[in-house]
């Protein structure tokens, strides 16, 4: 702190009140680590199941609801394919939350990734090699794009 006064910094007051609160709230989780490590595992498993039933939702996977947190916390084996896309994603989460540190962004990390997620797929942990739009079909005809991922053509190594 005394590098600041020496060099008379300057800081803008929103700055300072952002830095407080982050200090405040590192506090805060120090705590509740101590005190209430069930609350945070809770808050965990929560938001886990919640990232990873929205993003294999939005692929068109999805399994039924009495399957889904004992998959993605690894106390149910997959039955079928979309159970082992819902597994194979959590596995892939956990490799990024266990190696955030030290995983770096290759393509040999984006192919490993992908491998997990599609388990025994034919084109897991392979480049595209084929556009794939996320649509909906309604009962009229009507037809919903999505979602539009990247080409096939973007995304060869």
């Amino acid at each position: 702190m005394n590098s600041f006064r020496r060099n008379n910094v300057k800081l803008p007051l929103n700055s300072v009140w952002l830095m407080n609160s982050i200090a405040e709230y590192k506090g805060k989780q120090e705590l509740y680590l101590r005190q209430s490590p069930q609350v945070l595992q809770t808050l965990l498993e929560l938001a886990l199941i919640e990232s990873v039933e929205s993003s294999n939702r939005i692929e068109g996977v999805t399994v039924e609801p009495n399957r889904l947190k004992p998959l993605i916390l690894g106390r149910s084996k997959p039955r079928d394919r979309s159970e082992e896309e819902i597994a194979g994603y959590r596995q892939a989460l956990d490799l990024i939350h266990k190696k955030y540190d030290t995983l770096a962004i290759t393509p040999e990390t984006i192919k490993e990734l992908h491998r997990l997620c599609r388990g025994e797929s034919w084109d897991a942990g392979k480049w595209k090699e084929k556009d794939n739009d996320i649509i909906r079909r309604y009962p009229d005809g009507q037809i919903e794009e999505i979602f539009k991922p990247v080409g096939a053509k973007a995304t060869s190594g």
